[in-house]
């Protein structure tokens, strides 16, 4: 077992060290290390402070938006949606909005327009339109670049034989497929042109 020895000694006033008792200011010189008092010197423990965390500063309102637009685009209506919990107010909120709408970094017609190309290979206009109202897209935005009649049946025909590979052969299995083009957002008219065409053979040039 390790024994802890210290000795007394003071400071003179020509600077020597001599025994004695030493002063206050001395009383940790030789403490570091020594688990138990010894007369005249008190026990000391050292811990190590805990680290504070490093707080990042919070980002603005325009640098949030910045970032959500660098990875997507995004309706007015969404990006709205997504800054309000960070906002100190509705002033703020819209400033931000207005801003990056005139300096065009946010453009419902390219959302619109970007949108509508990836999804108008899977759905029908009425699911298309219906979608990017709920992202507060105006109608007269993305009216003219919704696909045609003859490009939404030519969709339609697709995601039905790609779902069925045959038919139906009785009226149930008639109406499940019309279920599933209905849920896809294609009209009643697409889908009974869609069911009588789909498996024509005149048609197989459409999946060439």
């Amino acid at each position: 077992m390790k024994t802890c020895v210290r000795k007394k000694t003071t400071t003179t006033h020509n600077g020597q060290h001599s025994a004695g008792n030493p002063p206050l200011y001395r009383k940790t010189a030789e403490a570091i290390g020594c688990g138990t008092a010894l007369q005249g010197f008190p026990a000391y423990s050292f811990q190590t402070a805990p680290h504070s965390p490093i707080m990042k500063p919070e980002k603005s309102l325009r640098a949030r938006a910045m970032d959500i637009l660098s990875r997507q685009e995004i309706s007015r209506s969404g990006l709205k949606r997504k800054l309000a919990p960070h906002a100190e107010s509705e002033e703020e909120l819209e400033k931000v909005l207005t801003e990056f709408a005139e300096r065009n970094w946010q453009s419902d017609e390219r959302y619109a327009e970007a949108y509508i190309h990836s999804k108008s290979r899977q759905h029908g206009t009425l699911r298309l339109k219906q979608a990017l109202s709920a992202q507060g897209i105006d109608e007269d935005i993305s009216r003219d670049m919704l696909p045609d009649r003859d490009s939404e049946l030519q969709t339609a025909i697709a995601v039905l034989r790609k779902k069925f590979k045959q038919p139906s052969t009785d009226l149930k299995e008639k109406q499940k497929q019309v279920r599933f083009l209905a849920y896809r957002g294609f009209s009643m008219d697409t889908i009974q042109t869609a069911l009588k065409s789909s498996w024509d053979e005149a048609d197989d040039s459409l999946f060439d």
